[in-house]
């Protein structure tokens, strides 16, 4: 089921983020490194992230099985989509292709599949401990 808010907070950071991909495309923005050092890895991990965490839990119920393996869609969307940007770096003027950059994304997004997994348990946990207690209250009354 499709979490509205979740989903409209990804769309914009999303949004906001293919911004930043054109701005840096065009060079319009300083090296990330000139500010702080692994300023541009960190910059990877931390959108690339936060934009995997989003997807996730807009999309908390849709999940791909690959064996013993559950991986959330809303990573593997932003996954595919993020790699697709990193190679095409290959021919932009202004960019170059980089593993570490490839690396950091994908660790973003393994780190918020991480996250999500155990923000969605827990509210699980939460409403289903609100339905017993609600359930037991309907009971005794």
């Amino acid at each position: 089921m499709l979490n509205t808010a979740y989903a409209l907070a990804a769309g914009i950071t999303g949004l906001c983020l293919a911004l930043l991909i054109v701005a840096a495309d065009y060079a319009l923005l300083p090296p990330a490194e000139s500010i702080m050092p692994l300023g541009d890895k960190a910059a990877h991990f931390v959108l690339v992230g936060g934009l995997a965490l989003l997807a996730n839990l807009a999309w908390p119920s849709r999940v791909l099985r690959v064996g013993v393996l559950r991986l959330m869609v809303g990573s593997i969307a932003v996954g595919l989509l993020i790699t697709a940007e990193e190679v095409s770096q290959h021919w932009l003027v202004h960019r170059t292709f980089s593993w570490a950059d490839l690396t950091a994304n994908w660790l973003g997004v393994v780190a918020a599949s991480l996250v999500a997994e155990r923000l969605i348990r827990r509210r699980c946990r939460i409403k289903n401990a609100s339905s017993r207690a609600q359930a037991a209250a309907t009971t005794r009354s």
